[in-house]
């Protein structure tokens, strides 16, 4: 039987929110736990919260929370079974939300390591190797491991950066990538960190020169279609370049495709579309300049660790733990007005939130993973 005091604990050791008492009949011999991972070939499989150390009621408090957020779905995936799943709003399984916004960067980081796995690029690369425009500029030596880390010091402006890619006319219609390539080099590449869209941009084209043909042609015959993402799209403009920074159109069921591609090392079902050594890079700091970034996913941090987020107070330094109800090896895709995807390696765990609540810092995911968290027994 679990007690209350190891309720209030994860493995992180930092404390949740309390829970109401409850019995427990479900011990660590019940649970479905496998040696083998259960991929979602073709659908994910489903299991009673209980076989898989969640109880029912409480995932009841999680679902209230989830509305009270006006959430469009809530998605809780552990040992690669689907064990909760409700959808609002009128989105359903198999309906793909219009914008996922800020999680297409950490479907465009998994791209980019595929792309290096094939020989086709190097991290350690000059982007200006496939960006002509760039070659013999002040912006010449920026890497294209610094465009992941969001460490190139290309021109920033908060105004600019979000209203190109927040006006759903203008990124259809414009040349998207020509534009991020035309702006200036603000800083010394390397010197500092900026959540910078315009700058991820670029990938496209670092991307499409390196492969030889158009980015969403490669992200569908390389990641959409061997995940089985059915009802996955990757945006472009008129131009047909990929808007690599926001905008993939996708369903809580193939966002969390993603996290599990990661979460087991970036194999999937006898196939290994991205190295492990790219996956553990990706989700540790990729710079000195925030501990809580990777390439282009979020990482949760230590109690010394300095860190920085758009959203507070322009990218000023913050120190101490960025989700402090979460395991310490938690990390995240996160997108605009609360889109998520939180892979829990430690506890094999998968949590899916889309919806509407206006909140551009990073206390969504510490939220939503602390009510999932809430309902956990073991």
């Amino acid at each position: 039987m679990s007690s209350l005091k190891e309720l209030l604990f994860k493995k992180s050791g930092r404390i949740i929110k309390p829970v109401i008492a409850v019995s427990i009949a479900c011990t660590f011999s019940t649970l479905s736990f496998s040696q083998t991972p259960a991929f979602p070939v073709p659908n994910w499989p489903t299991d009673s919260p209980e076989h898989h150390g969640f109880d029912s009621t409480l995932l009841q408090n999680t679902s209230a929370y989830a509305q009270s957020i006006n959430s469009d779905s809530l998605l809780i995936i552990r040992n690669g079974h689907v064990i909760w799943e409700e959808y609002w709003n009128g989105l359903g399984q198999n309906s793909p939300q219009k914008n996922v916004w800020s999680v297409t960067k950490s479907f465009t980081a998994i791209l980019v390591g595929i792309a290096q796995d094939q020989g086709h690029l190097s991290l350690n690369d000059k982007a200006s190797n496939y960006i002509s425009q760039w070659q013999g500029g002040s912006s010449d030596s920026v890497t294209v491991r610094q465009l992941l880390a969001n460490t190139s010091g290309r021109h920033h402006s908060i105004f600019w950066d979000n209203w190109h890619f927040r006006k759903e006319g203008s990124v259809g219609k414009s040349d998207m990538t020509g534009y991020a390539i035309g702006r200036s080099q603000q800083n010394t590449p390397g010197s500092v960190w900026r959540y910078n869209n315009l700058a991820i941009q670029t990938l496209d084209r670092v991307l499409s020169v390196a492969t030889g043909i158009d980015t969403a042609s490669y992200a569908t015959s390389e990641l959409i279609n061997p995940l089985g993402m059915l009802n996955t799209t990757a945006f472009t403009d008129n131009s047909g370049q990929m808007i690599m920074p926001s905008h993939l159109r996708t369903t809580a069921r193939d966002m969390a495709r993603l996290g599990y591609l990661f979460l087991n090392g970036g194999h999937w079902n006898g196939q290994q579309i991205v190295p492990q050594s790219y996956v553990t890079a990706a989700t540790s700091p990729g710079s000195s300049l925030n501990a809580a970034y990777g390439y282009l996913w979020w990482l949760n941090t230590g109690p010394n660790d300095t860190w920085r987020h758009p959203a507070i107070n322009n990218h000023a330094a913050k120190t101490g733990v960025i989700f402090p109800d979460a395991p310490a090896d938690l990390y995240a895709a996160s997108g605009n007005n609360g889109q998520v995807v939180i892979v829990s390696p430690s506890e094999n765990l998968i949590i899916v939130r889309q919806g509407h609540t206006k909140v551009d810092g990073p206390e969504i995911i510490n939220e939503v993973y602390r009510e999932v968290a809430a309902a956990m027994t073991n």
